[in-house]
């Protein structure tokens, strides 16, 4: 699990104008071969997530990363967002639903197809190497062509992925694949097909990426201000608070060019329709053990039941529904909930006759009839005074 920056009696965790003490470099354009305004290379991210795969120290690699998104955001800030997707296993916000969708097995064609190599001789060499991507590199780099392809750029690479991610005939996905590997080098398309498989076999975990962002972030701000003396663990903070609240990179990356790593705390926070981070549970030996870590909030908490199923969330802006009735049965594993609103209930805001009742029942019964679930809901829990509530659907329980 990753762990903030440890901050000494001196200062160490905070970066500014001076502060190269933690390792970064003053002029890190200097490491990476990157043109001013032109779209970054995916050459050069491939070189620096290759650097991450032999070092084993999650502070050594938060620097190598960070050094590399600060070229970035001197050289080319438009591709940032596009770095940020390819480091990460997404190709757009998680609950926009986009998958790639792309098997070993289409991997391995596409290396047969590539190459010449036979699948016989894949699977052998698998078993040596355990890994498609060098075995790419390993074909790639005893190829000659005639003529140079033209480079591959990141936004590049990035747009092949969401068209992958279109298409369904396994074809059309090899075309699109072996179209990316005649432009890539040896370690360009190692990287390539370890994305593909969603496994990069670097040190670089999504909370690093997200602490590299918020080091770059402080250090070279994206918004052209000038360095500020800040905490890098309070702006590491800041930037995996805007992740949980939006899940959004692209909305991450514009208020972080828009007004710097402050701007997060107003520009991604609570909003409608956008998913907050699912809070996942710890698990605990003991009712002691849950009173000890809970008093870290203070004296009062609240308690839930524990489901098993799905979860979901359920968005509405605050005075969109009046009124919220609910039917539960005591010793049963469901209890049912429907809501009207405000529009539907001007005639009747104060009590429901029995045939409102009954009609909501049958409504609920089709439900369980069609979907084969029924739907349990606890209480409405408001998450923001000002802003939005979110009713969390915590189960689905086999009808």
């Amino acid at each position: 699990m990753d762990k903030a920056p440890s901050k000494s009696k001196k200062g160490a965790a905070v970066a500014g104008s001076k502060g190269q003490e933690n390792g970064y470099i003053k002029d890190p354009t200097k490491l990476y071969s990157c043109e001013q305004g032109e779209d970054i290379s995916f050459l050069e991210l491939a070189r620096a997530v290759d650097e991450t795969e032999t070092e084993s120290k999650r502070l050594q690699n938060i620097q190598t990363l960070s050094n590399f998104l600060r070229v970035v955001i001197i050289k080319s800030p438009d591709s940032l967002t596009d770095v940020l997707y390819l480091c990460s296993d997404m190709i757009s916000p998680n609950y926009e639903g986009d998958k790639l969708g792309v098997s070993d097995e289409i991997l391995k064609e596409c290396i047969v197809q590539f190459t010449g190599m036979k699948k016989p001789d894949i699977v052998k060499r698998l078993k040596d190497l355990g890994d498609l991507g060098a075995i790419a590199m390993e074909k790639k780099s005893t190829q000659k062509t005639l003529v140079k392809a033209k480079p591959l750029t990141c936004k590049n690479v990035l747009e092949g992925f969401r068209l992958l991610s279109t298409k369904s005939e396994r074809n059309q996905k090899i075309g699109i694949i072996m179209n990316m590997m005649s432009s890539c080098t040896g370690v360009e398309v190692k990287f390539l097909f370890r994305r593909l498989q969603g496994k990069l076999r670097s040190h670089l975990g999504f909370k690093t990426l997200l602490s590299a962002l918020a080091h770059a972030s402080v250090i070279n701000p994206p918004d052209g201000s000038v360095p500020i003396q800040f905490n890098l663990s309070e702006a590491r903070n800041l930037v995996e608070h805007a992740w949980e609240m939006r899940g959004n990179l692209d909305m991450i990356v514009a208020a972080l060019r828009k007004g710097g790593i402050r701007n997060l705390e107003t520009e991604c926070n609570f909003a409608v329709g956008l998913p907050i981070q699912a809070m996942l549970a710890k698990p605990c030996n003991s009712a002691t053990q849950v009173l000890a870590r809970m008093r870290t909030f203070g004296n009062r908490f609240t308690c839930e039941y524990k489901y098993d199923g799905l979860r979901a969330q359920f968005h509405f802006p605050l005075g969109s529904i009046s009124n919220e009735t609910s039917s539960s049965s005591s010793q049963s594993s469901s209890s049912q909930s429907s809501s009207q609103s405000s529009s539907s209930q001007s005639s009747s805001s104060s009590s429901q006759s029995s045939s409102s009742q009954s009609s909501s029942s049958l409504k609920t019964q089709r439900l369980c009839s069609k979907g084969k679930f029924i739907i349990d809901l606890p209480p409405i829990a408001r998450r923001s005074k000002q802003t939005m509530q979110t009713c969390t659907l915590t189960s689905f329980t086999d009808a």
